[in-house]
């Protein structure tokens, strides 16, 4: 049990089907990957400028291909030798003023933390969770893959054409971007209510809530929010780890 909470603290969560050894093998893969970063990154075939290791569990690196601009940061899932080992990438310069350092690793360790599973409806959402701003943390998760945000790029991108081109084409192009945002948009606004009324749901019995919710699958959030049971089994490691953290107010990982 001391080893699933300072696993976690660290970085490391079980994912929904994981049994303890297999989630000890990974962790310990990981460790050892990211033991040996030039390795690790050269076996993957990253090219990368610097690599800043933050802790026993983060690798973050800064990659010659840089990021799209506007991407804050990434984290990429690789398969590295039969485990998964994520790594955090930064971009090579200075984003958004707004957008600190600090403020793009904490969203990343997230994804970082959630390695494990594949849980795309509020995976945004509870990354963006860990920003200071309130407005980030409404809007930021609007895109739930990368693909959306490069459909979106691709119709403002399109829009200084438009003049030139037939006008059907162009009052398609119009259309489909406004269709498109309407539709993320109300997407949004849905799964925020459905994340604010788990996360009520929780706080009535624990004031760490937001950190329990980091390790719920689609499915448990949703049932939480209708007020059911998650289901989460206590004998597994995630639901072993799930009552240590509601046992305390201490927040082991951010």
């Amino acid at each position: 049990m001391e080893s699933l909470v300072k696993w976690y603290g660290e970085g490391f969560a079980p994912g929904p089907h994981e049994s303890i050894h297999d989630f000890e093998l990974r962790v310990l893969a990981v460790k050892r990957a990211l033991a040996a970063p030039d390795a690790l990154l050269k076996g993957l075939g990253i090219a990368y400028e610097s690599i800043d290791e933050l802790s026993t569990g983060f690798l973050v690196i800064k990659a010659k291909r840089g990021l799209p601009f506007w991407f804050g940061a990434m984290t990429y899932i690789c398969e590295w030798q039969g485990q998964t080992i994520p790594i955090i990438q930064l971009p090579r310069g200075k984003r958004m003023t707004f957008l600190t350092r600090e403020d793009l690793i904490a969203h990343e360790k997230v994804h970082f933390l959630r390695s494990a599973f594949n849980e795309p409806r509020f995976e945004e959402l509870i990354a963006y969770r860990t920003s200071r701003s309130g407005w980030r943390k409404w809007l930021g998760p609007i895109f739930q893959s990368p693909w959306e945000s490069y459909l979106c790029m691709a119709f403002f991108l399109s829009f200084p054409i438009l003049p030139f081109i037939p006008p059907f084409f162009s009052a398609t192009i119009i259309i489909s971007c406004i269709t498109f945002l309407l539709a993320i948009t109300c997407r949004l606004t849905h799964n925020q209510n459905l994340y604010q009324k788990a996360l009520k749901k929780l706080s009535y019995h624990y004031r760490n809530g937001e950190e329990i919710l980091k390790l719920y699958t689609d499915s448990e959030i949703l049932k939480t929010a209708k007020g059911k049971s998650a289901g989460i089994p206590k004998s597994s490691p995630r639901g072993k780890l799930i009552l240590e953290l509601t046992k305390t107010e201490k927040i082991f990982f951010h």
